[in-house]
């Protein structure tokens, strides 16, 4: 039996939902424990971090803008900043606005999986119309 539609809507609601709970509630209490001293909690840290060693996930980021023009297959870059100063203040900034960019990509994956609501019904109701026929056997 193939529910992937419905599978993949409930895929995106546990994320937003785990997502949500993470930086709206979860974090907020890890950092007021690492801040009371009389806690035991000695070790905290959270942020974006450039390399492979990020404890919490890991994606390959790139921005990229090139052009070309008609006639030739070659291309070229628009835009060729210093990478580390780059990468240095790009971090900066998605620290400052974590919690904003976890929210919004939670909303958006709550958008994503509502936009599939009606897809998915349709696949439980062929689902349940293909039971019934079992049924009538």
């Amino acid at each position: 039996m193939k529910i992937e539609v419905t599978d993949g809507i409930l895929a995106l609601a546990n994320e937003a939902r785990s997502l949500r709970d993470f930086i709206n509630d979860e974090l907020p209490k890890l950092k007021a424990r690492y801040r009371d001293e009389k806690d035991h909690l000695d070790k905290h840290h959270d942020g974006f971090e450039m390399g492979d060693a990020i404890q919490s996930f890991n994606i390959k980021l790139s921005y990229q803008s090139f052009s070309g023009t008609y006639g030739s297959s070659n291309s070229y870059s628009d835009f060729c900043p210093d990478n580390a100063i780059m990468g240095k203040y790009f971090l900066r900034y998605l620290n400052k606005h974590t919690s904003e960019i976890f929210n919004e990509m939670a909303d958006m994956m709550i958008d994503d999986a509502k936009s599939k609501q009606k897809e998915a019904i349709d696949e439980l109701d062929n689902l349940k119309e293909k039971m019934i026929k079992i049924m009538e056997l």
